[in-house]
């Protein structure tokens, strides 16, 4: 499905959200122990050692994390079949979920001494877990050629097999490219930003962050003037 906006701005706001998404992942396996909640091909490995090795509380946190975003895939997709008809309000539902999940994860960690409690870990996991699986499923139904936002197993395949070494098919990987770099500089300065803030607020801080930048996606996709109408094939 083709984004509302004109291609500069869509390829934009998705880098926006894969820096996102490893701003985040940092936190979770840097202040939660080996959790993914954008990234789950990492999250089912660690799913995998974890039960091996019968660590318990990891273990708790990648099924949670595993299990909230399915759902958040889930609930992706039937917004985008509420809402097809409508681009700029399917985008802005989406993002402005993803955004306030992200903020109520922000204030529970601000609020609450929830890397202590067990339950209150799982429901701060979930809440990020969630927003991502939307991310996800609304970024695959739009489609977009190499910004997937968080899954950079295939980019970085077809990155190397599809260069002008290999089968030379994409020799321009400025896209790729710059989805790797959003990712690692995300995680980046996701570490960073832990080691800035107060001990106490790290967390807070950082998710804080990551809510005010998928809030700001949603107010382009809001108020961003739409693409431009391609005009019609004259007849005959």
């Amino acid at each position: 499905m083709r984004s509302p906006l004109d291609e500069r701005t869509t390829v934009a706001t998705l880098l926006v959200l894969t820096f996102t998404a490893g701003l985040i992942d940092a936190v979770c396996f840097l202040r939660l122990g080996h959790v993914f909640v954008a990234n789950m091909t990492g999250n089912v490995v660690f799913l995998g050692v974890n039960a091996a090795n019968t660590a318990g509380r990891i273990l708790l946190g990648s099924s949670v994390s595993l299990a909230a975003y399915m759902l958040g895939a889930l609930a992706g997709g039937r917004l985008w079949r509420f809402l097809r008809h409508r681009p700029r309000a399917w985008h802005t539902a989406v993002w402005g979920s993803h955004g306030f999940l992200l903020l109520a994860a922000a204030l529970l960690a601000w609020t609450a001494p929830f890397r202590e409690q067990l339950w209150l870990a799982s429901v701060f996991i979930a809440l990020l877990a969630v927003g991502f699986g939307m991310q996800n499923a609304t970024v695959r139904i739009m489609g977009v050629a190499d910004l997937t936002t968080t899954v950079l197993t295939a980019t970085i395949t077809q990155l190397a097999s599809e260069s002008r070494f290999g089968t030379g098919a994409r020799p321009k990987p400025w896209r790729k490219i710059a989805s790797i770099s959003m990712i690692v500089l995300g995680a980046g300065v996701g570490a960073l930003l832990l080691r800035v803030f107060a001990v106490g607020s790290a967390t807070a801080g950082v998710t804080a962050v990551a809510a005010a930048l998928v809030t700001g996606v949603a107010l382009v996709y809001a108020f961003a003037p739409t693409r431009a109408e391609e005009p019609e094939p004259a007849a005959g």
